[in-house]
């Protein structure tokens, strides 16, 4: 069987030639488009988003039995989940959110 070429196929060693060719301006562009991306992120202003969602106590079952078994696990933490179902009124929830500077 001969060696033909077609047309349609890729060769690896000319394509490499080609890559070590142009080694230069691949380095170039590499070089401009990272100081690019330093220089943005330390002159570009940070934003923030952060979104939440308020619920009634009485419109869901509590947060702290959807947990199930985990509420022992986040005791042994030191995190109490016993306040997330609590005894703390709607009322009371808005005044805290509305003690505080919200942006």
């Amino acid at each position: 069987m001969s060696e033909e070429q077609y047309e349609d196929e890729i060769n690896l060693w000319e394509l490499l030639i080609v890559i070590v060719k142009r080694k230069s301006l691949i380095i170039r562009i590499t070089v401009a488009v990272f100081i690019f991306a330093v220089l943005y992120s330390f002159i570009a202003t940070p934003v923030y988003k952060v979104s939440t969602t308020l619920m009634a106590k009485g419109e869901s079952k509590s947060a702290v039995s959807s947990l199930g078994g985990l509420s022992g696990l986040a005791s042994l933490a030191g995190v109490n989940l016993s306040s997330l179902g609590g005894g703390n009124s709607l009322d009371n929830i808005v005044l805290t959110l509305n003690s505080s500077d919200f942006i």
